[in-house]
């Protein structure tokens, strides 16, 4: 398809949200998978004997913060290589959605961490930097402003 009659418009809240629903079904088992493995090598760990008298072999006290360190790591790891690499997750391409750099291209891992790391605060805020897109009016959220990045619906 020719360059010209491709359509680069800013994704919409509702497609954002779409893609954002569809990429937490498949960051959740993600999660579970390492927790069992993380549990499943304490358990290997630990004697019987331990077990039988306490909780050792669940994630508890060091360990459940090791985990979640480790979930969030490898979770952060999912995001920032579909977005320096192909551009988008499986949830965006679902909904024809891509993130490009100011000047059309992939984006940086430096763009990837600091966008993660805004989008997490956003959240934290009740969603107010996802609502921002109401009141920019170039509709960036931001983590959009702070990465220098955008979401665009593309139509191709």
């Amino acid at each position: 398809m020719h360059p010209e009659s491709r359509t680069d418009a800013p994704a919409s809240f509702w497609r954002r949200l779409a893609a954002m629903g569809y990429d937490t079904l498949l960051v959740i088992p993600l999660m579970m998978l390492i927790t069992a493995i993380n549990v499943a090598i304490r358990a290997a760990l630990v004697s019987p004997e331990a077990i039988q008298q306490s909780q050792s072999a669940a994630l508890t006290g060091l360990g459940y913060w090791l985990n979640l360190l480790l979930a969030l790591s490898v979770t952060a790891g999912f995001f920032i290589l579909c977005w320096t690499k192909g551009g988008r997750t499986l949830g965006m391409q679902a909904w024809k959605l891509r993130i490009i750099n100011e000047h059309g291209g992939l984006i940086s891992h430096r763009q990837a961490l600091t966008r993660l790391a805004v989008a997490s605060v956003s959240a934290a805020c009740f969603g107010v930097g996802y609502l921002w897109m109401f009141y920019d009016k170039q509709q960036r959220t931001w983590h959009d402003i702070a990465s220098g990045s955008r979401i665009i619906l593309r139509k191709e």
